[in-house]
């Protein structure tokens, strides 16, 4: 089951043939792409200005690529399915705040695109990045809220900045809006309604 998922959904008392299925993978294709091209193209709320010095954009729903890959359609039955399996894509659409697990905790934020490299090198654990910098002979310390590592009598490197909480804004992009809903019906002759999947966005 999608993570985040719409739905196009056939209004007809007869059974779905196969003229109709080739449409409903049609019209599952074209929505994607939509939204794909919404994505890449559309207007949002703009990344921190942490976030573009990590990731080196300014552009949101962009990192790795891998959201925009994961957008796919399938049929079942009478309806397309279009959606992603990306367990992070509903936070990106609704938004919300990302707390530590531990009250008393942190969330040990990358301080900068090399460290953030690293991070993911290990599976995206700071305490195994830690470790192994600790491997290589680095003293590690918390001051304040960073995370640093350092040599001795060398410069110290800030590993990660300390957040309690990091707050996301919303940014929909699954959705229909009325020229996406007018392209889907040229494709089943009107014959079609918008049904509200799991993270349909109102436009």
């Amino acid at each position: 089951m999608p993570d985040l998922a719409m739905e196009v959904k056939v209004v007809s008392t007869a059974s779905v043939d196969l003229d109709m299925t080739k449409r409903l993978d049609r019209a599952g294709r074209l929505m994607a792409s939509r939204i794909v091209a919404r994505m890449q193209k559309g207007s949002f709320a703009e990344n921190a200005p942490l976030t573009v010095a990590l990731k080196g954009s300014s552009k949101p729903l962009h990192d790795t690529g891998a959201l925009l890959a994961s957008i796919h359609s399938r049929v079942e039955g009478d309806s397309a399915i279009v959606g992603t399996n990306r367990a992070y894509a509903r936070f990106q659409q609704e938004g919300g705040t990302i707390r530590a697990k531990n009250p008393a905790g942190n969330l040990y934020i990358p301080a900068s695109r090399e460290v953030r490299m690293e991070l993911r090198a290990v599976g995206g654990r700071p305490k195994t990045l830690i470790a192994r910098y600790k491997a290589r002979g680095w003293n590690c310390w918390r001051s304040g809220h960073a995370f640093f590592a350092g040599r001795d009598g060398g410069r110290p490197r800030m590993l990660f900045i300390l957040k309690s909480s990091v707050t996301i804004p919303a940014r929909p992009f699954m959705y229909m809006d009325a020229d996406d809903r007018r392209m889907i019906r040229e494709v089943f002759g009107g014959l079609v309604e918008v049904s509200p999947g799991r993270g349909v966005q109102p436009d």
